[in-house]
C-alpha cells in the first residue's frame, strides 16, 4: 500500500523529520514485491520503486521527471494506466505483461486531496504467473478429479449391475435386507459339497432355498430327491430310504432303490 502523501502535511514536523519519514516511506516502497508507480495530477512520473524497475527493464532516470505522454509518444509506454485514471477519475484494473512476458496484474487509483481534488495517481504492478500456473495446476487437478469420479461413477454403476445379477439370478422373489442376506450365503454354499441344515418354521420356504441351492450346485443335472418324512410310516422309513431286496418282507415282490441310492450322485 502506498500512503496517502496528502496526509503527510497535517503534521508539524521539522525538514530533519520530513527527510526522516520520506527515506522510510522510499525503503518501505523498494522493498514491496510488487511494482509501485506514482504520477501527478498531469501524469508526470514522481517515482518508480525498484520492483518497477526490474519488471519494466526501464531505469529510474529514464522515466521519473517525464511525461506519460512525452513517454507514449516516444513507445516506452503502450497504453498506460495512469491516463485511464486521470480521465476516468476511478480505479483501474488491466492485465499487462513485464519485459521479459511475465503476467501482471497492474491497478491504478486516484488519490485526492480535501477539495476532492486529483493529485496523485497510484500504480501497482503484481507479477500474476504464479497465479497463472496455480490456476492452470488447479484446471489439471480438477480435470482429474472429474475423470477419477467418472471411473468410481462407472464402476458403482457396474457393481450394483453385477450386484443386481448375482441377486436376481434366482427364484427367490424378494429385495429386503434379509433375503439378500439368504441369497448371498445361497450363492457362497451351492458350489461347495458340504451338508447343509435349513432350519425354520413350516411355510417359510425351506424347500425353495433347497432348491436353490440345488440349481446352483456342481449336481443340478442329477435328481433332486424331495423327502416329507413326517408323512412316511414309521414302520416303512427303513425301506423307503435305504431300499429293499424282492422277497425282503410279504409283498416285496420286486427289489426297490431307496431315497439315499436315488439321490446319489445328486441331492
Amino acid at each position: 500500500m502506498v500512503p496517502d502523501l496528502k496526509h503527510i502535511n497535517r503534521f508539524p514536523m521539522n525538514n530533519q523529520h520530513m527527510l526522516q519519514h520520506e527515506c522510510v516511506y522510499k525503503i518501505a516502497l523498494d522493498h514491496l514485491y510488487d511494482g509501485v508507480f506514482i504520477t501527478d495530477n498531469e501524469c508526470k512520473i514522481l517515482y518508480v520503486n525498484e520492483a518497477y524497475t526490474k519488471m519494466s527493464g526501464l531505469k529510474y532516470e529514464d522515466v521519473v521527471g517525464h511525461y506519460m505522454d512525452d513517454l507514449e509518444a516516444k513507445g516506452i509506454f503502450k497504453n498506460s494506466t495512469s491516463p485511464h485514471v486521470r480521465r476516468e477519475n476511478k480505479i483501474i484494473s488491466s492485465i499487462g505483461k513485464a519485459k521479459d512476458g511475465v503476467e501482471m496484474l497492474i491497478t491504478g487509483k486516484p488519490i485526492y486531496d480535501e477539495n476532492n481534488e486529483l493529485i496523485y495517481v497510484v500504480v501497482n504492478q503484481r507479477d500474476i504467473s504464479d497465479l497463472e500456473i496455480m490456476r492452470q495446476k488447479l484446471i489439471v487437478t480438477e480435470n482429474k478429479m472429474a475423470v477419477v469420479e467418472k471411473e468410481r461413477k462407472k464402476k458403482e454403476e457396474e457393481n450394483e449391475y453385477y450386484k443386481k445379477q448375482f441377486f436376481n439370478n434366482t427364484g427367490i422373489i424378494g429385495d429386503s435386507e434379509e433375503i439378500r442376506d439368504v441369497i448371498y450365503l445361497i450363492n457362497k454354499i451351492a458350489p461347495l459339497d458340504v451338508t447343509v441344515l435349513i432350519t425354520g418354521e413350516s411355510g417359510v420356504g425351506k424347500e425353495v432355498i433347497a432348491n436353490e441351492i440345488f440349481q446352483k450346485s456342481s449336481r443340478k443335472n442329477k435328481q433332486f430327491i424331495k423327502v416329507n418324512c413326517a408323512a412316511i410310516p414309521t414302520n416303512l422309513l427303513e425301506s423307503e430310504l435305504f431300499g429293499y431286496e424282492k422277497g425282503a418282507f410279504t409283498g416285496a415282490d420286486k427289489a426297490k432303490k431307496g431315497l439315499f441310492q436315488l439321490a446319489d450322485g445328486g441331492m
